[in-house]
């Protein structure tokens, strides 16, 4: 999958600048993220939520990386399934 140019925006996380874009297809939406610099593989998330914040987002990564997501692996796609359960909605 092409990752886009408009619509994207960027966060830093533990000194490394993502990018990220959030589609809204019913029923659920999607997320996707992966890193500026270089190549990596695409992680991407899903949620029943209809409202993502940067705070969200903060925590997809984290979660990614601490489930094996390789930022610098460049084997396509890392799923993680439906995220609602595993985020502090709080924020």
């Amino acid at each position: 999958m092409a990752f886009p140019k408009r619509g994207t925006r960027k966060i830093t996380v533990e000194g490394i600048v993502y990018s990220y874009f959030v589609s809204q297809h019913e029923p659920y939406v999607t997320v996707y993220v992966q890193k500026v610099e270089g190549k990596c593989a695409l992680l991407i998330g899903y949620f029943d939520l209809q409202t993502i914040t940067p705070h969200i987002i903060r925590q997809v990564i984290e979660m990614g990386i601490a489930d094996g997501w390789q930022e610098s692996d460049v084997s396509g796609e890392f799923r993680m399934g439906y995220l609602d359960d595993r985020i502090d909605k709080t924020r």
